[in-house]
Formats: structure tokens, C-alpha cells, sequence
């Protein structure tokens, strides 16, 4: 799996975590537990999209 079809995946969990955190009340950890994943999950896509920057240059 090369770096730009990670980067579609990570799109897609980040995509799905926000779905499902809307089926949560915001005070509940549920709630909380997908904005720390999501958060995870963009810290990643921006390490992925600054190494396919490094690639192409």
C-alpha cells in the first residue's frame, strides 16, 4: 500500500469516527473517545500528506 491509498483510508476512518460521534450525546466518553481518535487520525494524515510533498519535489 503505497502512502496515497493510506491517506484514502485514514480519510475514510476519520470520515466514519465523525458519523458515529454523532450518535453520541457530546457530555458522554463515547463522544470524547472519537474526538481523540479523530485527532489521532488527522495527525496522521498530516504527517502521510507532508511525506507525499517530501516525494514529489
Amino acid at each position: 500500500m503505497n502512502n496515497e491509498d493510506v491517506l484514502k483510508e485514514i480519510n475514510s476512518i476519520i470520515k466514519r469516527c465523525k458519523n458515529a460521534q454523532g450518535k453520541y450525546a457530546k457530555d458522554t466518553c463515547q463522544y470524547n473517545q472519537y474526538i481523540k481518535m479523530i485527532k489521532t487520525m488527522n495527525i496522521s494524515k498530516e504527517l502521510i500528506e507532508e511525506e507525499l510533498l517530501k516525494s514529489r519535489e
